[in-house]
């Protein structure tokens, strides 16, 4: 979740500098896993999206999900996910 707020910041500082406002209605992705054993995994996801009547990120409707297990697939998911993050976060 820190990754996707640190884009929206950044974007937003981008776009003042350029001499735009910032996206008014900024969307997250929240994913998440868990590592349950040495060798499975589980995950959840959410969307968030920003309500500016309210000055908060709320819930997608319906944008929600979950594993229904653990397993090692999920487990080798988790792996390529974290690396993608690391290089985008350190590139």
């Amino acid at each position: 979740m820190a990754d996707q707020q640190a884009k929206v910041c950044a974007d937003a500082l981008a776009r003042s500098f350029a001499g735009h406002q910032p996206d008014p209605a900024p969307v997250t992705n929240s994913a998440c896993y868990s590592t349950i054993t040495g060798s499975e995994a589980s995950w959840l996801t959410a969307v968030f999206q920003y309500n500016p009547a309210t000055r908060t990120m709320k819930p997608v409707i319906k944008s929600s999900a979950a594993s229904t297990g653990w397993t090692q697939k999920n487990f080798k998911q988790m792996n390529k996910w974290f690396d993608a993050l690391m290089a985008d976060t350190f590139a």
